[in-house]
């Protein structure tokens, strides 16, 4: 078997999740985000100050499903870019629209067909990020530049087929500090705006 340890950030335990736990309109679509990165699980069961927040853990057998890895040598950030802009919600000007579907167009990837994705999340100060690139304000190396620099706490698995949910084991849920992780969350988004800001 071929097993992996993932995690999913919410304000509550989650012991059978499904592929629509989530809005279709994040990143990849509907599916069960998850990361393999114990404190990004933590941050997204810290998105609101005060609230409860659990830290639930899975592992995943990736046998016999297709995965695409995004982060893979073979693909660009366009590609990326091309199945963000094609599910989450911006609210573009009309050059912006007309530059989004040249994007779709060329380097849209059917998603359709897998049962994982691995991908870079798009929330926060990425989505500001992606939203300048789209307006022209910053360039396409730039926005490379600001993805580099987080690799590594920016990763989630994204499980979208009943077959990848059928390969998850609940393994069990951690109560979240949501105070602690909400400051750290932020703190770790302000980092990136100043990263940022040295990169433009």
């Amino acid at each position: 078997m071929n097993l992996i340890n993932i995690f999913h950030g919410s304000n509550h335990i989650i012991k059978e999740p499904n592929i629509n736990f989530n809005n279709k309109r994040n990143e990849f679509g509907k599916g069960f985000y998850c990361t393999e990165i114990s404190e990004l699980a933590c941050h997204w069961a810290s998105d609101i100050k005060g609230n409860n927040g659990y830290m639930n853990k899975y592992t995943l057998d990736l046998t016999g499903l297709k995965v695409l890895d995004l982060n893979h040598k073979k693909y660009s950030i366009l590609n990326w870019i091309a199945i963000i802009l094609k599910h989450k919600d911006f609210d573009f000007m009309a050059q912006d629209i007309y530059f989004r579907e040249l994007l779709i167009n060329k380097y849209y990837i059917d998603i359709g067909k897998y049962d994982v994705i691995i991908g870079n999340r798009c929330d926060d100060s990425y989505a500001v990020f992606m939203k300048r690139f789209m307006s022209n304000s910053i360039s396409l190396e730039c926005l490379i530049k600001v993805m580099k620099e987080s690799k590594g706490s920016v990763e989630q698995i994204v499980l979208r087929s009943e077959k990848a949910i059928k390969n998850l084991k609940y393994i069990g849920g951690e109560y979240v500090d949501t105070d602690y992780y909400y400051e750290q969350r932020k703190a770790k988004d302000l980092n990136l705006r100043e990263t940022y800001n040295l990169l433009i």
